[in-house]
């Protein structure tokens, strides 16, 4: 059957048409309508569409596109049929005139393209497949008309655009190939019309986050997309912000940086999105609510009891704070608890306190409050008011001692509320850098008439041949059997906190200049039970060793360092070991001494002159130190006016250790000819600090070491020791002695944090350590041993009365708990705080909670740190 192909401009087909199978139908399609309504801007189309019951073999007619009230539009394209096998013809035929304007579309002709004029099975309209075997009824289209109206007005105007046929010779369709059909369609009055409207430009749609949570002390942003329904450029903005931060705009990234003010408080931040079409006001808005926050900062009051004697000054300095909001400013402040004078320092967090009198025996709770500019933290320590004062002995730290000379180091008993009776105290000095040459009793003890003192080199007594030693022994008594004669008792305390002198030692500073800017330590050393120790005057208590305290300057202050280890033992300088807490018929020990290494402080040569600068006229090396060194030789050190001390530091040349020789005077003339380069400044002195835990030992040091011997005592069998880095490890042992050398020939070097790993089965102990730095000067050095468990010591004393000292040890930095509870399973008192690994003290002094003293019995302590805890008993007796 041939195809039909008919054009009609309303969806009722004429009366010729009603039963027939071949069918013509119009449609609007495309962007442009709304229903029957045409959008003005938008293009837009009508489809020609036919159904056919017979095959054809093509058409000609033609159409008419125009608007009765003069709606301009534009011609897009016409299209619809295979332009490869088949031909689209438009003639110039089929013009209108008025009524209306006329878009001229000519004739549509369909013609055979092959020799028997019969179509090809298959023929393509507007991409659909149309062949003879399309079942009856199928609708296809067949031509698209595509156009824009290209003339809006007002917005509610409405107008009119129509299509209609243009007839060709007798009829209005000529049919190729039919031979039974013979259309008259009649076409509705004005053709097939439709209303067009107005369109206006449409708003782009904004679409993304609208929430953001941001820190007051940083920045956030959200991104935001936006769609233009026209594909217009679009413009991005910030038309609000309710929050006293900045609010900006790049391209749909909403960025905010808030005020501190904002905290708290509801942002909401309006972004808008336009075209060149509206303004902001004429688009819709999106909001974005931000919620900003701030980290609240955390409080740490350190040791969590601290103890002090009455009428004395109590400072702590271990309160700390810290808060992830870089930009916030902490200040402390004291919450609660504050009795006198107490005070904190509002930046630093050190809080100091005067007691009174009247506070001793009392235990006071102090809070402390951090804020931050928006939130508080708290914590809590305890100060307890000691009726009486544990002696503390300082060895002096001598700053600035010229080369060559005599220097006085005082040993000073600066707190202690009992009365001494005498002193037993082992010293040990550097005798490389400095000679003893004597000790006289201090003034203090002189004004109180104290009867005997005496020293010695070494720790047995005289040595002999072998003096010096590097060790000295003080003892002193208040009194010996000489009758009715007595010295003032209660003149040896010192409640007052100020400086006495009870003994001066003498020493002879080294001229090597090797040592200038060393720190040459005297400290405290045990070598038994009865060194550094001090009695009562009544004799009946013996006070041993509490803490013992290094001396570490930093920042041109001088501060100390705790290092006592109850668990080092013999020699050692860290304490009494526990061993010596021996109760026996006469009562125990007491730990009621606290002991403050110094020592003395070689001047820098460099900070009296350079190296080769002999006249110290800032100049080194030049032609007048070779003449003021000549001199020297003939005249003696006269030669060098009024700067002998600064001239002799600077004469070590050649860096031998020796000043003022002829070889001095040789190199520095090779230096002047330029035969020589001069010797650079030595490195200043530095820290090293060695913390054994088990069998890994770990450096703590101020500045890279160059080499480090490491000596322990070990019980057992030792294998090869290990470093973590790339330093050299030679090792070697003899009999229970095993040294490690660390070294390196290249440009390594020994860090902080570095780890030495030993390889022992058995137990191993850290005897000895030397170091120096990478360039060759000699290193203060430290031990520290730290358990490699959770322990808890028996209380000391027990039984005791009015107080006990409770101790254990930590393995690793934890918080920990004290609890104490009575027989009957009642918890009576506890105590609380934070600690590094190593030894930790809690003092009990028989009180509950609220500070009332408790009753006579039996006790127990539960010690708890991390997941870890013990329970041990204790009795008190009244």
């Amino acid at each position: 059957m041939k195809r039909l192909i008919v054009l009609l401009a309303t969806l009722l087909l004429s009366f010729g048409l009603t039963q027939a199978a071949n069918h013509v139908d119009i449609a609007a399609a495309g962007g442009g309508f709304s229903g029957d309504t045409l959008r003005y801007g938008i293009n837009a189309r009508y489809d020609i569409m036919f159904e056919n019951d017979e095959l054809l073999g093509g058409f000609s007619t033609g159409f008419k596109v125009f608007s009765p009230d003069g709606v301009d539009f534009a011609w897009v394209n016409v299209g619809g049929l295979d332009p490869t096998n088949h031909m689209l013809v438009v003639p110039a035929g089929c013009r209108m005139d008025p009524p209306g304007t006329v878009w001229d579309l000519g004739g549509f002709q369909i013609t055979e393209s092959d020799v028997a004029g019969v179509l090809p099975d298959s023929l393509l309209f507007g991409g659909a497949a149309l062949s003879g075997g399309l079942p009856a009824g199928a609708l296809e289209t067949l031509v698209q008309f595509n156009f824009v109206v290209t003339s809006p007005t007002a917005q509610e105007d409405i107008y009119t655009l129509c299509i209609d046929s243009c007839k060709i010779g007798a009829g209005e369709f000529v049919f190729v190939g039919s031979s039974t059909i013979v259309p008259t369609v009649g076409w509705p009055t004005g053709g097939y019309c439709l209303p067009t409207h107005y369109m206006p430009n449409m708003c782009p749609v904004i679409s993304g986050g609208t929430a953001m949570t941001v820190n007051h002390c940083g920045q956030n942003s959200v991104t935001l997309t936006a769609t233009d329904a026209e594909g217009n450029t679009i413009s991005w903005g910030i038309a609000g912000n309710t929050g006293a931060g900045v609010a900006t705009m790049n391209n749909g990234v909403v960025t905010y940086t808030p005020a501190n003010a904002d905290v708290g408080s509801s942002v909401v931040i309006t972004a808008f999105a336009t075209d060149a079409f509206h303004d902001a006001a004429g688009c819709a808005f999106h909001d974005i609510n931000v919620t900003v926050t701030n980290t609240a900062p955390t409080v740490n009051c350190g040791q969590a009891m601290s103890f002090v004697g009455k009428g004395n000054v109590f400072t702590k300095t271990d309160i700390t704070a810290a808060d992830a909001d870089a930009c916030d400013a902490l200040v402390f402040s004291l919450a609660a608890g504050v009795v006198g004078d107490m005070a904190i320092d509002p930046v630093s967090g050190d809080f100091s306190w005067t007691t009174q009198e009247a506070d001793a025996g009392m235990v006071f709770p102090v809070t402390v409050n951090v804020f931050d500019g928006f939130t508080n933290a708290t914590c809590v320590f305890e100060v307890e008011v000691l009726s009486v004062e544990p002696y503390e002995i300082h060895v002096d730290k001598v700053h600035d001692v010229y080369q060559g000379t005599y220097v006085d180091v005082p040993v000073r008993m600066t707190l202690g509320s009992e009365a001494m009776g005498g002193f037993d105290f082992l010293l040990a000095y550097d005798n490389t850098a400095l000679t003893f040459t004597g000790a006289t009793l201090g003034s203090y003890l002189v004004g109180c008439d104290w009867e005997y003192f005496t020293y010695r080199y070494g720790a047995h007594g005289n040595c002999g041949d072998g003096c010096p030693s590097g060790e000295i022994r003080l003892v002193g008594l208040a009194e010996t059997n000489n009758g009715p004669y007595h010295p003032d008792f209660t003149c040896i305390k010192n409640m007052s906190g100020t400086d006495e002198v009870i003994a001066n030692l003498t020493f002879f500073v080294t001229t090597d200049v090797n040592f200038n800017d060393y720190y040459a330590a005297v400290k405290f050393l045990w070598m038994d039970c009865g060194d550094n120790t001090i009695s009562v005057a009544s004799g009946d208590t013996l006070a041993i060793s509490r803490f013992v305290y290094n001396y570490y300057g930093t920042g041109g202050v001088d501060s100390w360092i705790d290092v006592t280890d109850e668990t080092f033992g013999f020699p050692g300088t860290y304490g009494a070991p526990v061993a010596c807490e021996v109760f026996t018929e006469k009562g125990a020990p007491v730990r009621f001494a606290d002991f403050y290494n110094g020592g003395v402080d070689i001047i820098d040569k460099d900070d009296i002159d350079d190296r080769g600068d002999i006249n110290m006229n800032g100049l080194a090396n030049e032609i007048a130190d070779a003449v003021m060194f000549t001199n020297y030789f003939i005249f003696g050190e006269s030669a060098f006016g009024t700067h002998v001390a600064g001239s002799i530091a600077a004469s070590d040349i050649n860096a031998d250790g020796t000043p003022l020789t002829i070889a001095d005077l040789v190199y520095l003339t090779r230096v002047i000819v330029g035969d020589a380069l001069p010797y650079p400044k030595p490195a200043p002195g530095a820290l090293f600090t060695a913390v054994m835990q088990g069998d890994e030992l770990t450096v703590n040091t101020t500045e890279d070491a160059g080499a480090a011997l490491f000596v322990f005592n070990v019980d057992g069998t030792v294998g090869t020791p290990t470093i973590n880095g790339n330093m050299d490890i030679i090792s070697n042992v003899e009999g229970n002695e095993l040294r490690v050398l660390v070294y390196n020939i290249g440009s390594e070097r020994l860090t902080d944090g570095t780890v030495l790993n030993l390889d022992v089965n058995g137990s191993v102990e850290l005897v000895e350590v030397v170091a120096a730095t990478y360039d060759g000067a000699d290193m203060q050095t430290s031990t520290r041993v730290l358990p490699t468990a959770f322990t808890v010591a028996q209380n000391y004393p027990n039984p005791f009365n009015p107080k006990t000292m409770i101790s254990f040890g930590l393995s690793v930095a934890s918080d920990w708990t004290v609890e104490i509870y009575n027989i009957a399973g009642q918890k009576v008192n506890s105590f609380n705080g934070f600690s590094q690994a190593g030894p930790v003290q809690v003092e009990w002094n028989a009180t509950d909670a609220n500070g009332s003293s408790v009753a006579s019995g039996i006790y127990f302590y539960k010690v708890s740190a991390g997941a870890n805890s013990a329970t041990m008993k204790m009795v008190l007796l009244k």
